[in-house]
């Protein structure tokens, strides 16, 4: 199930875990990306308070936590190929993968992205 913050983050969950990334909308907004500063394994994550920066050739773009939970897994593929997150938002440009906290927290957010 795939899940949209108001703030254009999406979740996509299996169970307690969920990949966590920008929409497709908010990939469209940035100019090209050149670095994703991703946090580090056993991060907790809060909802609504940043966890990551995405940098582009203009901006610097702060992404929000949509829901609890401590990361498992980064895309680390982002590293060496920060162009995923525009190119693919929704797939290959995951940034990270968390345990969340309190999975009753999906059911305030949207059932697709707010932009659309």
């Amino acid at each position: 199930m795939k899940k949209y913050a108001k703030t254009h983050e999406y979740v996509l969950t299996d169970g307690e875990s969920a990949k966590i990334g920008i929409s497709q909308a908010a990939a469209a907004a940035l100019d090209e990306v050149v670095q994703v500063l991703l946090p580090n394994l056993g991060d907790k994550l809060v909802r609504d308070e940043s966890f990551c920066s995405v940098e582009g050739t203009k901006t610097l773009q702060d992404v929000l936590a949509p829901v609890d939970g401590e990361v498992v897994g980064v895309n680390s593929a982002l590293t060496k190929q920060a162009s995923l997150i525009t190119e693919d938002p929704e797939g290959e440009g995951w940034i990270v993968e968390i345990k969340m906290s309190d999975p009753r927290q999906l059911d305030s957010l949207l059932d697709s992205d707010p932009a659309v």
